[in-house]
């Protein structure tokens, strides 16, 4: 080949590869910001409660299976005792797995625009929060939660009260926009798979790890309402 047209190749390579560092770094900063506007909102959920004797407590979550022209798009699915609309299959779009109820995060309860409901790859995130911490008055007796997060190991965990988790950018596990599965999730053949099986109340938190192989995992979550240190395990 002419050196001119090996020069082009390299310069086109170059380009391509800092475009794609480029949006990458763009999707994270997006993701940043959605989480932590995602914590200030249920920190401001419950000190409102708090300060106006309204019975502190998480919100349920919302509808996995609903689109943007719903009305139940982003709000919360709580009935009149405290307890969550949910079942155990998800056919009403939320599921009851033992100890947590698991959703959508309900960005339009805590007063937040509807596109917080969606991470970097639009895509919406996943809310898992236990059950008892939907009650009135609950975190006045009951500050731990009972959803586990483990490491990649899997040989450590840690109790926390939420877990808000977004599927990557493969999509495995996670709901669209308008609310169908946008790929099935991958429960058993790789790391993430835990995530997104929405049978229990486990959930694994674990550096990025790509290709064709049980460790596969480029999820993330949100496990804490302080900052993202505190989301991490390295």
């Amino acid at each position: 080949l002419p050196i001119s047209l090996i020069l082009i190749g390299l310069l086109i390579s170059g380009f391509l590869t800092g475009y794609q560092v480029y949006v990458a770094e763009k999707q994270e900063t997006k993701e940043d910001q959605t989480y932590d506007s995602a914590r200030s909102a249920m920190n401001a959920f419950i000190t409102e409660r708090l300060g106006a004797s309204l019975r502190a407590r998480y919100p349920c979550p919302a509808r996995l299976d609903r689109g943007p022209s719903d009305s139940q798009y982003g709000q919360e699915r709580r009935n009149a005792d405290g307890t969550c609309i949910a079942s155990a299959d998800g056919s009403n779009g939320i599921f009851d797995a033992g100890d947590v109820y698991i959703g959508a995060f309900p960005a339009k309860s805590l007063g937040l625009s509807a596109d917080m409901m969606l991470d970097a790859h639009g895509n919406k995130l996943t809310y898992a929060i236990t059950k008892s911490h939907t009650l009135d008055d609950a975190l006045l007796s009951n500050p731990d939660g009972l959803v586990v997060v483990q490491d990649e190991s899997g040989l450590s965990s840690v109790n926390a009260p939420f877990a808000l988790i977004s599927h990557g950018k493969d999509g495995a596990g996670a709901y669209s926009i308008e609310g169908g599965v946008v790929l099935p999730c991958r429960d058993g053949s790789a790391a993430d798979g835990e995530n997104c099986d929405f049978d229990d109340a486990v959930f694994k938190e674990s550096r990025v790890k790509l290709g064709n192989s049980a460790t596969f995992y480029d999820d993330r979550l949100a496990f804490s309402l302080a900052d993202e240190d505190d989301d991490e395990w390295w």
